[in-house]
């Protein structure tokens, strides 16, 4: 073959998949690792934290043995280590990292440890590359016996099966021994654990050693927040799910799990287990999620919540008493929305007007030292939010001049959007500094020979 053809020929492969396998025959070649790292760039699962987790892991793969441990501590200094003067990395961003990588299946478990003395080790698939060739993404490997137990203590992080993602709590630096560290199945998984046999399953959901079909167990793991068992054993014991809807459940509980990841929610500010199961929220959107502590994460379960009484109307103003809403609809215009912090608690509180010019205020609580409330009340700012019109907020002055309804039935309130809304008054136009005669020039030239490259390419 001459050069020229040879030329061609690797100019095609690289402008096609296989790009992805050419000259990285040895997994373990630079070339090799750079495709990787490149592939990983395309996967919008994946974080940035999981990215510079995934760098780490691949250059830090023993020779030995092939694989690596994922030490949660020994990534995060190394890390830190590595980082350029005025950049970090904290520790709770690489937990999430860790976990995505898990839950993407870029990282896999070659060895089930015993603890902190004989950790788990893990290894970046070596089919990666080939996949990427017949254009497939990695994906959690199919697991006959479902999910596979995590490990204790702080060595490594939390294994995933069947696509399901396991987030870390939490945790401070010198405490290895908290039963809230994701223990073995065979103890106890949370401070309210009794380690008492799971409620009886459905027919049809007979656990066998060779195929373990969705029942508790699965959920839990699934859903991965592990606080108060005896009450989401109760409450999944009510449902007595059959296959199909215990198959639902924790489908829908792992893809909760994985949006917290994503967003970085704090455990505080994710719906309890037995919350999770009561409200039904398998049949549910994912919950918005909030940027700040004010306006913090929310649930999507709507009518939960019991309404809070409303605060008392300026003096001089027309008002409503009490329950402050009329039984039926009212149209909203929020005139002030503002969150107020108190000793122990914050809400939200909101002022608004129907179309008489009547004002009503409102408050919902956004922190609270009883979860049921805050749970209540960050499900009810979740219907103002989407009510409003909007998927997120980042503060609460943004819902100012929004248009809401406030809907009473038998005494109970909920918060829906009006089937048509006033239009939004246009954001005023940006300006900014003309070009000079010298800058306009330049730009013209570098357009110019952009476009020339172009034409001849």
């Amino acid at each position: 073959m001459s050069e020229a053809k040879k030329t061609g020929a690797v100019a095609e492969i690289k402008c096609s998949r296989q790009y992805w396998t050419y000259g990285a025959d040895n997994p373990k070649s630079i070339k090799a690792e750079r495709n990787i790292a490149q592939l990983a760039e395309w996967d919008d699962r994946l974080t940035p934290a999981a990215r510079k987790v995934l760098d780490f892991m691949i250059d830090w793969e023993h020779d030995a043995r092939g694989d690596s441990l994922a030490s949660l501590r020994h990534i995060v200094a190394h890390l830190q280590a590595r980082a350029p003067e005025g950049c970090a990395i904290a520790k709770r961003t690489v937990e999430n990292g860790i976990a995505c990588l898990l839950h993407a299946g870029w990282i896999v478990r070659t060895f089930k440890g015993t603890g902190q003395k004989n950790a788990s080790r893990y290894v970046v698939p070596a089919d990666i590359l080939a996949n990427a060739a017949l254009g497939h993404m990695p994906t959690v490997p199919d697991v006959a016996d479902g999910l596979t137990v995590p490990d204790v203590g702080d060595s490594t992080v939390p294994d995933v099966a069947d696509g399901l993602a396991l987030t870390v709590p939490d945790v401070a630096d010198k405490d290895t021994t908290t039963k809230t560290r994701l223990p073995d199945a065979a103890m106890s998984s949370s401070n309210d654990s009794d380690g008492a046999a799971t409620p009886p399953l459905a027919d049809g959901l007979a656990a066998t050693a060779a195929e373990t079909p969705p029942g508790f167990e699965s959920f839990w793991n699934s859903y991965a927040h592990k606080q108060k068992r005896k009450d989401a054993k109760a409450a999944w014991g009510k449902l007595v799910p059959d296959a199909e809807l215990a198959a639902t459940i924790v489908s829908e509980a792992g893809r909760w799990a994985a949006h917290y990841v994503e967003h970085n929610v704090e455990p505080r500010w994710r719906v309890l287990p037995h919350n999770w199961l009561a409200g039904e929220n398998w049949l549910q959107d994912l919950p918005i999620i909030h940027t700040d502590a004010k306006s913090a994460a929310i649930s999507k379960t709507r009518g939960s919540g019991k309404a809070n009484a409303p605060t008392k109307a300026k003096a001089g103003k027309l008002s409503k008493a009490t329950h402050a809403f009329a039984e039926g609809e009212t149209l909203l215009t929020i005139i002030k929305a503002d969150v107020v912090k108190g000793a122990a608690s914050s809400t939200l509180a909101i002022v608004a007007t129907d179309e008489t010019g009547v004002e009503y205020n409102h408050t919902t609580f956004l922190e609270h030292h009883n979860s049921d409330t805050q749970e209540a009340g960050q499900r009810e700012l979740g219907d103002i939010v989407r009510a409003a019109g909007l998927s997120e907020i980042e503060d609460s002055k943004v819902l100012h001049g929004l248009e809401i309804v406030a809907v009473v039935e038998g005494g109970k309130l909920e918060f829906t959007a009006p089937l048509e809304r006033k239009p939004k008054p246009e954001s005023p136009t940006r300006t900014s500094r003309p070009l000079t005669p010298a800058e306009q020039r330049a730009c013209d030239e570098a357009y110019a020979a952009w476009c020339a490259e172009q034409d001849a390419a």
